[in-house]
C-alpha cells in the first residue's frame, strides 16, 4: 500500500472510527508494515493507551537499539531465552522451494545456514510483559524464542502489552474494591491513564 494511498485511508478511518490524532500515526505506520485497517486500528490504541502509562521497554542493548529506557508502570523486558533453539525441522517441509530474505534468493539449505549464523550473531530472545503493583513488577505475560529484534513489530509484542495493560486494570479493580485510599497510595497510576484513554484513545 502507497504512502498516498494509506493517508486517503487514514482520513476515512478517522472519521469513521472516532480515532484522534494521538492514534493516528500508530494507525500509519501500522498499515505501511501491511497490516489490515482492523488490526492497525488495534494496535494503534494499544501503543497509545501504553504511552499514556509511561510504558517502557527494558533489556539487552544490543536488541534494544534506541527504544527509551525510562520505567514507567508498565514495561517489555527483553531477556535472553536460555532454552536452545535446536529445532529447524520446519525447513525440510518447505519442498525445496526458493526463500527470499532482505532480497536474496536461498535454498532450504542456505536458509538453515543463515538461520544458524543469525541465531549465533543475534542471539535468542524472550519478551516479558510486566506491571508495577506499588512495591515490584509483576509479571502478566510472555513469549519467547525470537531472533535477534524479530519481537519488533511481530504482533507478540502487541498482545503481551494488551494483556498487561489489562493486568494492570485488574489491580486497580481490587485496591478500589478493599481500599477507599487506593489513589493516594498509588499516585495517579490509575486515575491518569484512565482519563488519557478516554481523551486520546477511544
Amino acid at each position: 500500500m502507497d504512502e498516498h494511498s494509506i493517508e486517503k485511508e487514514t482520513a476515512l478511518v478517522v472519521g469513521y472510527s472516532g480515532i484522534s490524532a494521538a492514534v493516528v500515526a500508530y494507525y500509519k505506520a501500522a498499515r505501511a508494515r501491511g497490516n489490515t485497517a482492523q488490526q492497525s486500528i488495534r494496535e494503534a490504541r494499544i501503543r497509545a493507551k501504553w504511552n499514556s502509562l509511561n510504558g517502557s521497554i527494558v533489556g539487552d542493548e544490543l536488541v534494544l537499539e534506541d527504544e527509551p529506557s525510562w520505567e514507567g508502570h508498565v514495561r517489555l523486558r527483553i531477556t535472553p531465552d536460555e532454552s536452545p533453539y535446536d529445532d529447524d525441522s520446519f525447513i525440510d517441509t518447505w519442498d525445496d522451494e526458493i526463500i527470499t530474505v532482505d532480497g536474496t534468493e536461498m535454498n532450504n539449505e542456505q536458509y538453515r545456514a543463515w538461520l544458524w549464523d543469525r541465531i549465533e550473531r543475534d542471539g535468542v530472545w524472550g519478551v516479558i510483559g510486566e506491571y508495577w503493583d506499588g512495591a515490584k513488577w509483576q509479571h502478566a505475560d510472555s513469549y519467547w524464542s525470537f531472533i535477534g529484534d524479530d519481537w519488533k513489530n511481530s504482533g507478540y509484542d502487541i498482545d503481551i502489552m494488551d494483556a498487561t495493560m489489562d493486568k494492570l486494570e485488574e489491580l486497580q479493580e481490587v485496591f478500589k474494591l478493599v481500599n477507599k485510599n487506593a489513589p493516594r497510595h498509588f499516585p495517579q497510576i490509575f486515575d491518569r491513564s484512565r482519563t488519557n484513554v478516554q481523551n486520546d484513545i477511544v
